[in-house]
């Protein structure tokens, strides 16, 4: 369907671009349902009259080809239609999250010029004024009559569904979404009907898109996943199912969604979908519709997908990783996960596959020249799916959007990201160069450690962030999502210690790792490191500890509660284990000596790690360096408090 209807005419014509196709598909199935979001769901027929409708509002308010139109609507069958109908007056939209502060919505919708903004009426107070017009979504639209684009006058549809289109060109702006700055101001990215397209006609092959497919909107209409599932609906006579925003953050409430509505393409970030293999194991794994599971937006470590492949392998539904960015449309590699990848014993960065067809990755180093194979440098993007470029920033954009020195005329977007290139084409993705964590001389990345938690069957979903608590001694910490049945206990924190220490140097083991009930996410489902609690510094606080037996033994534990930061710690709990380090080891034994006056070294913690252990050193050390008079004297003086004890012992017991 969709390759015949598309023109990428570089003239504007009524056939080109998004809508083009989308009349393609109304004329051939106008009964079939487009859009639904589990309390109202409209037909082809009715979509094409609901959106013609609401363009010709957004017509009157200034919508034009060329403009850009502000969309911020609740997620709903309403939210579909707002986008559609931008699209109808050659305007490009402007995707806002009504979830968003309104001060953020405002300066966005000010920012990208928007000649109106379509809205709830709730939102009129902050967004009335940051736009040439203000369209109210709450008002019911005008009913469909002989006058309305696509419709006769029984309003049904007519021969040309989607008439009183504007006539676009393929580079014309379709959307244009915000992504953060590293400056602190969003910055828009600017995609054309061209590069939207071409995303599901080169993707085709790989997924056979048909009318058949039921495709979640898991995401925010201002995250760019939200693209590749309305469009891979839409274009193709599926249906897209809108979720409302409180089921996507119920991972429970979700697990059923997907089995009502027999949800056929699901499309996830691995955190979101963490949360939503528990609550599939909680439902007891019953069958599905899926056919499809996308990943995107953020890195998948495969070995997360062990509790889900064991129960519902790799093939149905096929699990397939994407990596891709917003400058790039959506999608720019395709990777089937395979068994191998999931127990892959030494995963070496996140398995991306290869392009797009129509896309080239190239990886190059400060030069522009390419790197040899398994050599991890930056990624570069070039093809159709590089998008316009950055809106009214063009330093911004020259500086990302670059020329293709191997390719007259064409682009290349720097990405940012990592990536190394295997012999046989395929890529792994090592994260962002500016993601790397230096500590204390070492370069760590955080993924090779959370891929080593993930390995431990105790383990379903981890993180690992720098703790910053203490500027002067920042320290990693991981947090740990525990698999079902596993107690937040000090013999957890053991094994994940020594499972972590059996595979990663020292300068690499967390020095906390906080048991979570789930990771935070953001609203569009990536991990949320914001909203990462204050670390744990162990879990020995929530339970019994084996207290100290004498005063030097109590001495020993203070100091390391001291240190640690701790509030109870045992006389058996390794220094390492509990979030020591060589800096801490400094801190600690210099206390241990000015306390008990001795001259022990560092070296003494890493043979003596525990409370009891480094206690008995000090007893020896004490005995060691005591003046044999004084040493005479003491032990005199127990010996013969020993013997008082034996004498008195039965007069006690006959008393």
């Amino acid at each position: 369907m969709l390759n015949a209807s598309t023109n990428t005419a570089d003239e504007p014509t009524a056939q080109a671009g998004v809508c083009g196709v989308l009349a393609g598909v109304v004329s051939r199935w106008p009964d079939r349902e487009a859009v639904s979001d589990g309390v109202e769901s409209l037909t082809y027929r009715e979509l094409d009259r609901r959106s013609g409708a609401l363009a010709e509002q957004l017509r009157a308010a200034g919508a034009r080809r060329g403009a850009l139109v502000g969309v911020c609507a609740d997620r709903g069958v309403g939210l579909i239609v707002a986008l559609i109908a931008t699209l109808r007056t050659g305007a490009g939209y402007v995707p806002l999250d009504p979830g968003y502060p309104g001060e953020r919505l405002r300066l966005t919708v000010e920012d990208a010029k928007c000649v109106a903004v379509a809205a709830p009426g709730r939102l009129a107070g902050e967004l009335a004024g940051a736009a040439g017009a203000f369209v109210d979504l709450d008002e019911p639209l005008p009913a469909a009559d002989a006058r309305t684009p696509g419709t006769d006058g029984d309003g049904s549809v007519g021969e040309t569904p989607f008439t009183g289109c504007a006539r676009v060109s393929g580079q014309d702006t379709a959307y244009v979404i915000y992504t953060s700055g590293s400056t602190g101001r969003p910055k828009g990215v600017r995609v054309s009907h061209d590069n939207l397209l071409r995303l599901f006609t080169t993707s085709a092959g790989l997924f056979g898109f048909d009318e058949h497919g039921v495709w979640s909107m898991f995401h925010s209409a201002a995250f760019d996943f939200s693209v590749w599932e309305i469009y891979g609906a839409l274009l193709h006579g599926g249906r897209v199912h809108v979720i409302p925003y409180a089921t996507t953050r119920d991972p429970d409430a979700m697990w059923r969604l997907v089995r009502d509505e027999s949800i056929t393409m699901l499309s996830q970030t691995p955190t979101a979908f963490a949360h939503l293999t528990h609550a599939a194991a909680r439902a007891g794994h019953p069958p599905t519709s899926l056919t499809h599971v996308v990943f995107g937006g953020e890195a998948l470590n495969p070995a997360q997908l062990a509790e889900w492949a064991a129960h519902y392998g790799t093939d149905t539904p096929e699990l397939v990783n994407m990596y891709g960015i917003t400058e790039t449309t959506v999608h720019v590699t395709h990777h089937r996960v395979t068994d191998a990848d999931i127990h892959d014993p030494h995963p070496h960065g996140s398995p991306i596959g290869t392009p797009l067809p129509d896309l080239t990755l190239h990886l190059l180093d400060e030069h522009l020249d390419p790197v040899e194979d398994l050599t991890v440098a930056e990624i570069y993007v070039s093809g159709p799916g590089v998008a316009q470029g950055y809106l009214d920033r063009p330093a911004l954009t020259a500086g990302r959007f670059l020329p293709d020195p191997h390719r007259p005329g064409g682009r290349l977007y720097r990405s940012g990201d990592l990536a190394h290139r295997t012999p046989d084409g395929r890529y792994h993705h090592h994260g962002r160069s500016d993601h790397q964590i230096k500590l204390r001389g070492f370069r760590i990345e955080p993924g090779e450690i959370e891929r080593i938690l993930l390995a431990h069957p105790f383990i379903h979903a981890a993180a690992v962030t720098l703790d910053r608590t203490d500027p002067a001694h920042p320290q990693l910490a991981a947090y740990a999502v525990l698999a079902d049945a596993t107690p937040a206990a000090p013999a957890t924190h053991r094994e994940l210690h020594d499972h972590l220490a059996q595979h990663l140097p020292p300068h690499m083991i967390p020095s906390t790792i906080t048991p979570l009930p789930a990771l935070p996410t953001t609203p569009n489902g990536k991990l949320d490191p914001a909203q990462l609690p204050t670390p744990i510094r162990a879990w020995h606080d929530a339970g019994p500890v084996d207290g100290p037996r004498d005063d030097i033994e109590a001495s020993v534990a203070e100091l390391f509660t001291e240190v640690l930061g701790v509030q109870r710690i045992g006389i058996h709990d390794g220094f390492f284990d509990i979030g020591g380090d060589s800096l801490l080891a400094i801190r600690l034994m210099a206390r241990v000596r000015r306390v008990f006056g001795l001259r022990l070294q560092v070296r003494a913690l890493l043979e003596a790690p525990t409370v009891a252990q480094l206690a008995a050193v000090v007893t020896e050390t004490l005995v060691a360096e005591m003046d044999p008079a004084e040493l005479e004297a003491l032990l005199t003086a127990e010996e013969e408090h020993a013997d008082g004890s034996h004498e008195t012992a039965p007069e006690k017991r006959t008393a």
